[in-house]
């Protein structure tokens, strides 16, 4: 199973690169949050990771 998650996981291609696969623009081929953000100039920012404290902890 190790083996067929590493073989996906390389498999993988970066939206540049299935644009040129596919002979289309690097807008064309990005997940749709992506283009609306670059549609309103905005920046994409990752959620934050929940912040463990020391009350979690008991």
């Amino acid at each position: 199973m190790t083996g067929s998650n590493l073989a996906a996981l390389q498999s993988l291609h970066t939206a540049e690169e299935m644009a040129a696969m596919r002979g289309k623009r690097v807008e064309d081929v990005l997940p749709f949050w992506e283009r609306a953000a670059l549609h309103k100039n905005v920046e994409i920012i990752a959620a934050p990771k929940a912040a463990v404290t020391e009350a979690d902890d008991d």
